[in-house]
């Protein structure tokens, strides 16, 4: 699942890149969840450029990405569907795509 928060300090601009907002991934992947016990939380993009279809593996991640990013982790090809995304504003939660996991209202 993804909730989308806004962020109004101007200072984290540079990750929210003129939209005001971030997006929090909590992955349901026992390795990824693994990994960030030990880093810690990640600044990430999308597995994909906004608008176009999410990269099933990784060659398609370095097509979209190439050299733009840090490291690639080899998943193999990845067969589910995007996240639940869910934004929190104002106090108001909206869904904005519902897949796996099911918001109750």
């Amino acid at each position: 699942m993804s909730v989308i928060l806004n962020v109004p300090d101007e200072s984290f601009s540079y990750l929210y890149r003129g939209f005001g907002s971030l997006s929090f991934r909590f992955p349901d992947n026992k390795k990824l969840t693994s990994f960030f016990k030990e880093t810690g939380p990640l600044v990430s993009t999308s597995a994909n450029i906004q608008g176009n279809i999410y990269a099933k593996n990784i060659f398609e991640a370095k097509k979209y990405f190439g050299d733009k990013i840090d490291f690639y982790e080899d998943a193999g090809e990845l067969d589910s569907l995007p996240s639940t995304l869910v934004k929190i504003d104002n106090g108001a939660i909206y869904i904005l795509r519902e897949r796996e996991v099911k918001i109750k209202s």
